[in-house]
């Protein structure tokens, strides 16, 4: 099968029907919030730091949450784009070329969800970010992973199988 030059591989698009379920959710739970914060109670004994607290958390967690979708929402993001020098993962922003790739595998992992598993002729230039709390992330996945660079479509527009079928044929061509 002859694949494009450049295919770019989007974020998933969710059903407006979830998104207004949970903004309806996120919104009455906010009131919710508001009202254990504004209200008086009954024996006008003052209210618990338990209250003031729960209604606080509530009301920032809840409220935030709607602004979020809305801004995320707006924009479909390119999450990945294959070419023929090799690939651009635009989450860590690296790019890999096929000549850096050893080997390419579906695989699992404890939770039993599946991914791809990338391992590289040079695993250190991959395993060495300039900041510690990003390089300590890389170091932990690889020892969960056993890959340096792993690819999961949780949140991408493309099935798992069919994204390893093009990484296969792309590096192989």
């Amino acid at each position: 099968m002859k694949l494009p030059e450049t295919i770019e591989i989007e974020q998933k698009k969710y059903s407006n029907l979830s998104h207004h379920l949970l903004i309806i959710y996120c919104v009455i739970l906010t009131f919710a919030s508001l009202y254990i914060l504004v209200s008086e109670k009954v024996d006008n004994t003052p209210k618990s730091s338990i209250d003031i607290i729960a209604g606080s958390i509530g009301l920032v967690f809840f409220g935030i949450i709607p602004v979020l979708l809305f801004w995320f929402k707006k924009d479909q993001k390119i999450l990945l784009t294959i070419t023929n020098q090799g690939f651009m993962d635009h989450i860590s922003g690296q790019f890999i070329a096929w000549e850096e790739i050893k080997s390419i595998r579906l695989t699992s992992n404890i939770l039993f969800s599946k991914y791809i598993a990338i391992d590289l002729n040079d695993p250190s230039k991959f395993l060495n970010s300039p900041t510690k709390l990003k390089r300590l992330l890389e170091i932990l996945n690889y020892r969960l992973t056993g890959a340096q660079i792993f690819i999961s479509t949780i949140n991408m527009n493309i099935k798992l199988e069919h994204l390893y079928a093009i990484l296969q044929e792309k590096k192989n061509a």
